[in-house]
Parts: structure tokens; sequence; C-alpha cells
């Protein structure tokens, strides 16, 4: 069924609106699943199938099914370890790896490390957001950044 005119303009400003809705909260939001929600599903998860649990950890565990993840999205995001993001995204991975062991307990998903390769992707994502203080704060309050240390800066100041 085609769509008309009209519906079509009103998905349009939908998209805008939650595009800018994004853009204005990406931050809150990263933060918000990373510190609240993911440590929620874990728990509730450990809490309800704990010897389940434990059996999934030992059948996918960490060394073999999430680190050579981690450590390739790291090296295609260019994250090395001497970059500020470099903790902030290893740690990203970890939290996807025990939230992905959890939901598939909970929810019964069958390709387990699909769903690891899939979460650790997206928790690069977050990572990446809330990394930088400096940019977050300067991007929510409309400050330019100036890094006094840069060469180009050095002799303006």
């Amino acid at each position: 069924m085609e769509k008309t005119e009209e519906e079509k303009a009103l998905e349009e400003r939908r998209k805008k609106r939650r595009r800018i809705y994004w853009e204005n909260n990406k931050v809150r939001i990263c933060r918000q699943i990373m510190d609240e929600y993911i440590p929620k599903v874990i728990e509730t998860a450990r809490m309800k199938a704990p010897e389940l649990i434990a059996k999934y950890y030992e059948k996918f565990p960490f060394d073999h099914y999430t680190e050579p993840h981690i450590k390739r999205n790291l090296r295609v995001n260019k994250i090395w370890e001497n970059n500020l993001a470099y903790q902030e995204c290893y740690e990203a991975g970890i939290l996807a790896y025990m939230y992905s062991i959890s939901r598939c307990v909970y929810s019964k998903i069958e390709n387990v490390e699909g769903y690891i390769r899939k979460m650790i992707r997206i928790s690069f994502v977050w990572g990446i957001t809330i990394f930088d203080e400096g940019r977050n704060i300067c991007s929510q309050n409309g400050f330019s950044r100036v890094h006094v240390d840069s060469p180009e800066n050095s002799r303006k100041y």
C-alpha cells in the first residue's frame, strides 16, 4: 500500500524530531544504558538463573568469544591503547559480553556468539559517545573547545 504525501511528510517530521532528540540527549541516553540498564539486566538474570548463567560463561568464555571481537573493533575504529577512548570502549565490550550472556539466558536466544558480536559493536557506539567529557560538556552548552597544548595554539597564548 502506497503512502500518501501527508503520511510521508508526517514520517519525515517524526524522523527529524527523533534525530534532534537523539542529538540533544545522546550522552545521557548512552550513560543511562551503560550505568543503569545493563547492570540491572545482568543482576536480574543472575538472580533468576545463576546456574544457567555460570554454564553459559563456561560454554562461551570471554578469552575465546569476546576478547578477539573487542580487539578487532578497537582496530577497526582506530582506537589504540594510548587513546583516551580505549579503556572506555574495552569496558563497554566487557559489559556487552556480560549483558549478552544474561540476555541469551533470560530470553533463550540460540545464537549467543552472534548476539555477543552485535552487542560489542553497539557498545562501542556508547563508549565512544560518552568517553570525552570535555567534548560532551562543550557540545551541551554551545561552547567551542580550545586545546591550549596543541601546536597551532602555542603562539596564541
